[in-house]
């Protein structure tokens, strides 16, 4: 039996607010306690988002192994390259600003 779970968040999120680093977000609950870095008035939330190398390395043209290949011969054959793919990443979801009822 397998469980998929689909989080809010893929790889990591940074978040920043009012300039200062608040926390980083990378596995449930997905959420920060952001209070002690909020101010009266207007306040500038950022979250900065991170990708993984496989859709990186996904997004490149093939590789030509040709010169590897005549130089040290061929040593190796590269297996599957057509199944790679990119995966969904970034904010998946919404974001939500909670506010609590202070004691």
């Amino acid at each position: 039996m397998h469980a998929y779970y689909d989080p809010p968040v893929r790889e990591a999120a940074l978040v920043i607010l009012n300039g200062r680093p608040v926390g980083a977000l990378w596995h449930p609950p997905y959420s920060l306690d952001v209070s002690k870095y909020l101010k009266a008035g207007r306040n500038h939330i950022e979250i900065h988002v991170y990708n993984t190398a496989l859709n990186a390395w996904s997004a490149l043209p093939p590789h030509d192994y040709k010169p590897l290949i005549a130089k040290y011969g061929n040593r190796f054959q590269m297996q599957d390259l057509d199944k790679v793919k990119p995966i969904s990443s970034g904010l998946l979801g919404a974001v939500l600003l909670v506010t609590t009822e202070q004691k």
